[in-house]
């Protein structure tokens, strides 16, 4: 038989991942899934608040104070679990008028499995995007 390893926080089996939760119902299971998901997207909320995002949902904005804001998003996949990440300059009033977008691309990889990703992973995604999406955007388009 064929072990398969999820590299995730405790690099556990797939089969001893399946004997964990194999007791668990189906609303259990959802239920520790939406959980962690949600824990996973409170990684961001204090590294952009400081610089002055407000969270609503999945996205980030910062009024940049010339009729713009940036953005930050988590658009979830249609197709699975993972998310992409959006980097957005738009009219502060409308969203969808985009001047600027950029998905975040770190590895040549543009979706991200929120699910197997350490702690580390998390952060280094977050710093990452700060300085070479975020960062630069703020100081592109924000008038003192």
């Amino acid at each position: 038989r064929i072990q398969y390893t999820v590299k995730c926080d405790d690099s556990i089996s797939l089969n001893e991942f399946y004997n964990k939760y194999k007791c668990y119902s189906k609303d259990e299971i959802l239920a520790l899934k939406k959980e962690r998901q949600k824990d996973f997207l409170a990684h961001f909320t204090p590294v952009l608040k400081p610089l002055g995002f407000k969270k609503k949902g999945t996205r980030w904005t910062k009024d940049l104070g010339n009729g713009n804001a940036l953005s930050f998003e988590a658009q979830k996949s249609a197709y699975s679990d993972e998310y992409y990440f959006n980097v957005s300059v738009h009219d502060i009033s409308n969203f969808y008028a985009e001047k600027y977008g950029t998905r975040v691309v770190i590895n040549n990889s543009q979706i991200y499995n929120w699910q197997l990703m350490t702690e580390n992973q998390i952060e280094e995604l977050i710093q990452y995007t700060l300085k070479t999406y975020i960062i630069p955007k703020i100081e592109e388009y924000l008038i003192v």
